[in-house]
């Protein structure tokens, strides 16, 4: 693993003051033995003009033997009347050494003190780290999740401070899509409720007068027949509300599997041939028999079905509508053409919200189609907009991403 960059700044302290104290050592060491030697010299020096002076017969070599002697003795300079220890020049080397003893120890120790200092700086600065890296649990552990976390280097702490990071996001991530899965549930239970509230309230009055016993056979009919249209309504749309509600609170996991887009368009044409026969509108279909797209092959049927059932309810009599399918490297396109009704530019704002009826809309409309279809195409990877204009017809454009 990398060292960051506080161990690698207290290794060059730590060389660098131990350098710098080295030389200062040396340096005084040096200066400090070559003022004794000097000394030493003046000593021997002022030794030989002295013997020199009182005892000039005295054989200087022999003297000079004297002084260079191993074999040091008192008597050897004192029998001539020289005493060392009295001497100026040698009281100044005795505190030379002193100084060199105590310029030594104090390097010595500031050089320990400058070591204690570093590593207490440093185990300082680690220890904050790790403080720091704490508050940032206890502040996800108190779920907050927007925390400030910025690196500037790499060390091993950073990479945990990374993690850190990620954790955050993925639980910040979590709990918002979390929220949005409440309200959107909160959303959709207040959608079914209000959709089902008025074809409940509508079926509770026919019972109840077909339950008086006032009316004659023929009006008990028609309202069981109202009942039974009803019923059948409001079982399509509790189904439709379903599916929305599973899409909103994303319960439902898509298939990821190769769907060729020929063979399920055929499908819907089939699945839609009463509709088209009543209106008597064609179907051309596009499509060359090769091109897929991935995703779940159930729930594309159902949007398509949702976009093409449109295309045909808003058709006029003996029109058509127009699929085409055309493929390149990056998306798979999907052109649903109709020549009917047309929409308005508030229509076309807002034909894909929930539960929006268009101006041209039967009464039989829930506005729930559209809304269901764009969300699955989103669910596989695709998206889908809308052209029109009013008196000439529609356009629905599906595309379908690669990557």
């Amino acid at each position: 693993m990398k060292k960051d960059k506080d161990t690698i700044k207290l290794y060059k302290r730590i060389i660098i003051v131990s350098l710098v104290f080295l030389t200062l050592g040396i340096f005084s060491n040096y200066m400090l033995f070559w003022e004794y030697r000097k000394n030493n010299d003046i000593i021997v020096a002022n030794i030989l003009n002295e013997v020199s002076s009182k005892y000039p017969n005295i054989n200087e070599s022999d003297l000079i033997t004297i002084i260079n002697s191993t074999n040091y003795s008192k008597d050897n300079l004192s029998r001539y009347g020289i005493y060392l220890s009295k001497m100026p020049i040698a009281s100044i080397n005795n505190k030379i050494n002193k100084i060199l003893i105590i310029t030594n120890l104090s390097l010595i120790v500031i050089y320990i003190l400058m070591i204690f200092l570093s590593l207490k700086l440093y185990k300082k600065r680690e220890e904050d780290k790790i403080r720091l890296i704490t508050n940032y649990l206890k502040e996800i552990n108190n779920h907050n999740y927007n925390l400030d976390i910025k690196n500037y280097y790499e060390d091993e702490f950073s990479y945990l401070k990374d993690e850190i990071y990620k954790t955050a996001i993925s639980l910040n991530e979590q709990t918002i899509n979390l929220e949005n899965d409440k309200s959107n549930l909160k959303k959709s239970l207040e959608d079914i409720s209000h959709q089902l509230k008025t074809p409940l309230t509508s079926i509770t009055l026919m019972t109840d007068k077909i339950l008086s016993g006032n009316m004659d056979k023929k009006e008990t009919q028609e309202l069981l027949t109202n009942i039974h249209r009803k019923v059948v309504n409001t079982n399509f749309l509790v189904y439709s509300l379903l599916k929305l509600s599973l899409l909103d609170t994303n319960t439902i996991e898509f298939k990821k599997e190769k769907i060729n887009l020929k063979k399920l368009l055929d499908g819907i044409k089939d699945n839609l041939g009463v509709i088209s026969d009543l209106k008597n509108v064609g179907l051309d279909i596009v499509c060359d028999s090769a091109i897929s797209i991935m995703g779940d092959e159930t729930w594309e049927s159902e949007a398509l079905t949702n976009i093409i059932k449109n295309a045909i309810e808003y058709s006029k009599e003996d029109g058509k509508v127009e699929i085409i399918v055309q493929d390149n490297e990056l998306f798979t396109k999907i052109i649903i053409k109709d020549y009917g009704l047309g929409m308005s530019d508030e229509d076309k704002k807002n034909i894909f919200k929930r539960f929006y009826k268009g101006s041209n809309s039967s009464s039989n409309s829930f506005g729930i189609g559209l809304s269901l279809a764009k969300q699955i195409i989103e669910k596989d990877n695709g998206n889908v907009s809308v052209t029109s204009t009013l008196g000439v017809g529609t356009v629905f454009t599906i595309r379908y991403m690669k990557k």
